[in-house]
């Protein structure tokens, strides 16, 4: 069952080129929600696994940046190990409301959470 607005698109994330594409082949304008289900490839290095994580995070916002319409809205997981300030920070800039949330459904050993952002400036 497919939903006819709905797309999913596998890619490199920082290709800016590609995000263009997406969007100029679907002919949108702007989109109304982003969904981000990013992590990293781990290294078992905390440090270093926590700064691709928020590299992955800033992205994101990047991308709600140029492609959200005002008012929209973006969800993006996070996880454990970095200083979620800085995207906390960078998301209020962008955004109305900015909150972390975490589902029941993660295990109780995972410190996956997500930053629920809505009202695009």
């Amino acid at each position: 069952m497919g939903l006819k607005n709905v797309r999913t698109y596998a890619g490199d994330i920082f290709d800016d080129e590609l995000n263009k594409k997406i969007v100029q082949e679907n002919n949108i304008g702007k989109f109304d929600v982003i969904t981000s289900d990013l992590a990293p490839g781990t290294s078992g290095v905390k440090f270093l696994d926590a700064g691709r994580s928020l590299d992955l995070s800033l992205k994101v916002l990047d991308i709600a940046g140029k492609y959200l319409k005002n008012g929209g809205s973006a969800v993006i997981k996070i996880l454990p190990g970095f200083n979620e300030g800085d995207l906390i920070g960078k998301a209020k800039i962008l955004f109305k409301t900015v909150k972390k949330f975490r589902p029941e459904a993660v295990r109780k050993s995972s410190g996956e959470k997500y930053i629920i952002c809505l009202g695009k400036l």
